[in-house]
């Protein structure tokens, strides 16, 4: 089966289902996984980008000098 829609009817079509979805009280209820899986299929969600590599620890000015003097 093959649908001629448009972007703009699917992007519509996909903007109601996730507004329904939001507005219905139990929208992970098993009978609602086909559709979720469709909307899933047409409009996936991007892959999150992993964090960016922590930055090494560096003590403060004032630690750095507190630490000289005890020295």
């Amino acid at each position: 089966m093959s649908l001629n829609l448009s972007d703009d009817e699917i992007h519509g079509l996909i903007a109601y289902a996730r507004d329904k979805f939001a507005a219905e009280q139990y929208p992970f209820a098993p009978p609602l996984r086909p559709i979720r899986e469709v909307l899933a299929k047409l409009d996936p969600k991007p892959v999150p980008q992993p964090p960016a590599p922590k930055k090494p620890y560096v003590p403060s000015l004032m630690l750095q000098r507190k630490n000289k003097r005890s020295r």
